[in-house]
C-alpha cells in the first residue's frame, strides 16, 4: 500500500478499522524510525493494523504518520514465529499506539500465511 495515510479523513485509524478485527493477544514491538523501541502487547489485530498497548515515555517524540517496523512473536504448535513488517503510526493515545500496517499484500499474507490465521 503506497497511499499516504494522511489523505484519509480521520487518519489511518479509520482505514485500519475498515478491516475486521480478530481477537489476538501477543507481544508486540514497534521500532520507530528515530531508533526508539516501544514494547507492549495487542489484544486484537486486523489485516491493516493493530493497537500496541504500551506506556509511552514522557520524552517520546512520536507523531501520526511516523514510520517504523512492527514485530510480533508468537507460539503455535510448540514452534515460535517472529514476523516483522513496515507500518505507520495511525494514532497515539494515553493507552498506546495505533499502528497501520503499511505493506500487506492483497491476500494479507503478512499476517495469515503460516503462523497466524485470521
Amino acid at each position: 500500500m503506497s497511499e499516504n495515510i494522511e489523505n484519509h479523513a480521520g487518519g489511518a485509524a479509520d482505514v485500519a478499522r475498515q478491516e475486521e478485527r480478530k481477537p489476538f493477544v501477543t507481544e508486540l514491538i514497534f521500532y520507530a524510525s528515530d531508533g526508539t523501541v516501544y514494547t507492549g502487547h495487542t489484544t486484537d489485530v486486523s489485516l491493516s493494523g493493530a493497537f500496541l498497548h504500551t506506556q509511552l515515555p514522557e520524552h517520546a517524540k512520536l507523531s501520526s504518520g511516523d514510520e517504523g517496523v512492527v514485530e510480533l512473536t508468537l507460539e503455535k504448535a510448540g514452534n515460535r514465529y517472529t514476523m516483522s513488517f513496515p507500518c505507520k503510526v495511525a494514532r497515539i493515545t494515553p493507552a498506546g499506539i495505533g499502528l497501520f500496517f503499511d505493506e500487506v499484500d492483497e491476500e494479507g499474507d503478512a499476517l495469515d500465511h503460516g503462523a497466524i490465521e485470521l
